[in-house]
């Protein structure tokens, strides 16, 4: 059976030629498309566009299970839930879910790797009988086992996803692919229901009903997509899901993070291995505490390991601890960061930096939940932790190079979550220096300190290549060279000195202030100029090492990007960033998302391959 193929050009143009699918759709079903189809177009946030996709495939599910009951002697289905998720190569994007009756969900979201990886290589609907642990498409007869599909070696997180499956109240989940414009699976809807009387059998979930979800999600995901990237309006409701992000742990959440820590709350409640991807000072220690103290093992353990600082002989034993007398040098019993973290969590970073031999004994560990410590005698001691590891780099691409291990990547990529640069959240940068400055004085409340504007500007026009790091020594070389304490106790109030600012950013070589009778036109030119000399070293450099390693001189074209980049963070809002390009008139059509996203791609492009080929 094909499946119907959206016209990409109609999807541009917010229609369809909804008659041309007759065959398929009866005049009511039809008319409920159009209806919804007129919805969405009015719709510009994207978590109200997706859960009004999702309440429309769920009422017409719950037409199909109506019809199905209604032809079956004793038969009941109950429709239990809807999901869309939304993925990017090492994170999710978005996670939107409603009961059968519209309400958010009372049981925790369930999402699987190992779901992922089967609708992103098959790339058509499928459905599984979570009570026998078989999988199917409706295009053939095949009908597979999840232990035959997780291959052994490759995919060692299927088991664990049964076993979580199993203990899920749906007998049945129906998997459709979400495709974007291009064609590409960048994420999938899945629809739980539950009938003991069809265990073993598809049941309801006929090919026909299933190819008629698909057209649906292929007629809504369009919109609902556009806006996951375009849509930042903060509403009432979101506001206080921010205020509700906010504590000790995390004193600031701002709008370009509030749908990642929503998602991350959910996945903080959760027993599977989260995985947190970010640069180096982004605060994944942080988040991982954040996570610990919002999940039930809150009030319990918490502990850090940092791997990659011990050497690799002895990475395994500081994990698991060893007995007296184990190696020269082991005087005495030492725990192992399991044994302090029993009952609580274990945050692994820098996870990438451990040897191979480490990465198979953590492996083992993982799957398992047992470890013995280094020279002891007797049996084994079930591991009774939540792990949370951190990296900073693709690991993905580590697996690639052979440096980590394939089947422990697909093991930790359970619940990954990608925490963007401090570059990327800029509506947060004046809050956290706030907040940091408020810590280096040792104040118990942030309004006794004031941030001038100027100040403020210089801040965010900043790039942070060391993120929170980097700000918080930036802070407290403020409050030092500014005698911080002492105004704070002789005004009772600090003001942030801009002059102060600028010298601690000259003290990291970041000073980017203008002297008094500057020619900024010369300076212009001379900083173009110079651009054109670095790259050109650059080029021949590479070609002395055998090859250009895609350096080209479209890449110079980042530098329309950063222009973007500044202009919006030193405006006073989108209209006087987008006067100060040049580009007013972009606002009148609402382009200006679209065409700062675009220029910012090629600006990450260029540190990409530049960070590639250091």
């Amino acid at each position: 059976m094909s499946f119907w193929t959206p016209d990409k050009e109609k999807v541009r143009q917010g229609g369809r030629d909804l008659q041309a699918n007759h065959a398929l759709l009866d005049a009511p079903s039809l008319l409920r498309m159009q209806e919804v189809l007129i919805k969405l177009r009015h719709m510009n946030v994207f978590e109200s566009a997706a859960e009004q996709m999702l309440a429309a495939l769920l009422e017409r599910v719950g037409t199909f299970a109506q019809v199905y009951n209604d032809a079956s002697e004793g038969k009941q289905i109950d429709v239990l839930r809807i999901t869309l998720y939304v993925r990017a190569e090492q994170d999710f994007r978005a996670i939107i879910s409603l009961e059968e009756d519209g309400s958010k969900p009372t049981q925790e979201v369930f999402s699987s790797m190992t779901m992922w990886r089967w609708i992103k290589e098959r790339q058509k609907p499928l459905w599984m009988d979570t009570t026998l642990g078989l999988l199917s498409s409706f295009e053939d007869d095949e009908v597979v086992e999840f232990d035959d599909l997780t291959g052994g070696s490759e995919e060692v997180s299927g088991h664990t996803s049964l076993l979580a499956l199993l203990q899920r109240d749906a007998t049945h989940m129906v998997l459709l692919p979400v495709s974007d414009l291009d064609g590409d699976v960048c994420g999938m809807v899945v629809i739980e229901s539950c009938c003991e009387q069809d265990v073993g059998l598809s049941g309801m979930w006929s090919g026909e009903n299933t190819q008629e979800l698909l057209l649906w999600v292929d007629l809504y995901s369009p919109k609902v997509l556009s806006l996951l990237d375009d849509s930042d309006d903060v509403v009432v409701d979101d506001l206080a899901k921010v205020n509700e992000l906010q504590d000790q742990w995390l004193p600031v959440v701002g709008e370009s993070m509030r749908r990642r820590m929503s998602m991350l709350q959910a996945f903080a409640s959760q027993d599977e291995t989260l995985l947190l991807v970010g640069e180096t000072g982004v605060g994944k220690s942080r988040l991982a505490r954040w996570c610990h103290e919002r999940s039930s093992r809150q009030g319990s353990a918490f502990e850090v390991i940092d791997l990659s600082s011990i050497p690799e002989s002895m990475q395994i034993a500081h994990l698991t601890g060893w007995r007296r007398g184990a190696f020269t040098g082991a005087v005495q019993d030492v725990q192992g960061a399991l044994e302090r973290a029993r009952g609580g969590t274990l945050f692994i970073d820098e996870v990438d930096k451990l040897s191979l031999e480490t990465q198979a004994s953590l492996l083992q560990l993982l799957e398992t939940g047992q470890f013995s410590p280094l020279g002891a005698r007797g049996g084994l001691k079930l591991a009774r932790v939540r792990f949370i590891v951190g990296t900073n780099v693709d690991l993905m691409n580590c697996v690639r190079s052979g440096t980590f291990r394939q089947d422990l990547y697909y093991r930790i990529c359970v619940l990954p979550m990608e925490i963007p640069a401090l570059r990327g959240r800029r509506d947060e940068i004046v809050r956290w220096a706030s907040y940091m400055f408020a810590r280096a004085l040792g104040s118990t409340s942030q309004q006794k300190v004031e941030i001038p504007d100027d100040v403020k500007r210089a801040l965010e026009s900043r790039s942070w290549p060391g993120n929170l790091r980097q700000l918080d020594n930036l802070v407290r070389r403020v409050v030092a060279l500014s005698g911080g304490h002492r105004s704070l106790a002789t005004r009772g109030s600090f003001v942030v000195d801009s002059r102060s600012v600028e010298q601690a950013l000259e003290m990291e070589g970041e000073h980017q202030g203008v002297g008094p009778g500057e020619d900024l036109d010369a300076r212009l030119l001379q900083g173009l100029e110079r651009v054109s000399r670095d790259y050109i070293s650059l080029a021949l450099k590479r070609l002395d090492e055998g090859g250009m390693n895609g350096l080209h001189v479209d890449m110079l074209e980042a530098v329309k990007g950063l222009a973007y980049e500044r202009a919006f963070v030193v405006g006073r809002d989108r209209m006087e960033g987008l006067s100060l390009l040049g580009k007013e008139q972009l606002a009148k059509h609402r382009n200006d998302r679209r065409a700062m996203a675009k220029e910012l791609q090629k600006v990450d492009e260029l540190r990409e391959n530049l960070k590639k080929n250091h």
